[in-house]
């Protein structure tokens, strides 16, 4: 390890690991998984958008519902069925009064 290294392991590990991804150290994202609990990987993966609920925009592939699981056609652009959508709607009376 090289001064400047080790000078940035103490102060900035983060830019460590950046110079190390550059010089192609390979190894590392698995290192870091191995170490974080699965609410951070899920966190990770939803800031970097990459969580299967933006994997499957521009994608032909079959979705579910969130919350009943029916299928869902790729053109539709949320995660709700239209059954649930009409649901969730008359829930959502204005003035928050049924």
């Amino acid at each position: 390890m090289t001064k400047n290294e080790k000078e940035l392991y103490e102060s900035n590990p983060r830019d460590l690991v950046l110079q190390w991804e550059d010089e192609g150290v390979h190894g590392l994202p698995l290192m870091f998984v191995e170490r974080l609990s699965h609410d951070e990987i899920r966190d990770v993966l939803d800031t970097n958008k990459l969580s299967p609920r933006f994997l499957y925009l521009g994608k032909e592939e079959d979705r579910e519902c969130d919350d009943c699981g029916a299928y869902l056609e790729n053109s539709c652009e949320v995660d709700l069925c239209r059954d649930c959508q009409g649901h969730y709607a008359h829930l959502n009376v204005q003035g928050g009064q049924k």
